[in-house]
């Protein structure tokens, strides 16, 4: 981000385990924009990292909607 001078409103990150490998990433870098394909017991979809709707049936899918909305 520093190296391109981008904000974090600019950043968008994907991975699939919040409460594992993907904890940095997804949950300590305090990107606004940061999603999983995986329910790991979140009460609500209001704060990141958020849920992808469908993802159960095809993650890949549920990444490209999630881009495509974000884009619109």
């Amino acid at each position: 981000m520093k190296k391109l001078g981008l904000t974090p409103k600019q950043v968008v990150a994907f991975g699939d385990l919040p409460l594992d490998n993907d904890r940095g990433l997804l949950v300590e870098s305090k990107l606004p924009y940061t999603f999983t394909n995986k329910d790991y017991g979140k009460k609500d979809n209001k704060t990141p990292p958020f849920i992808l709707p469908g993802s159960s049936v095809s993650p890949v899918r549920s990444v490209y909607q999630a881009i495509d909305y974000l884009l619109s």
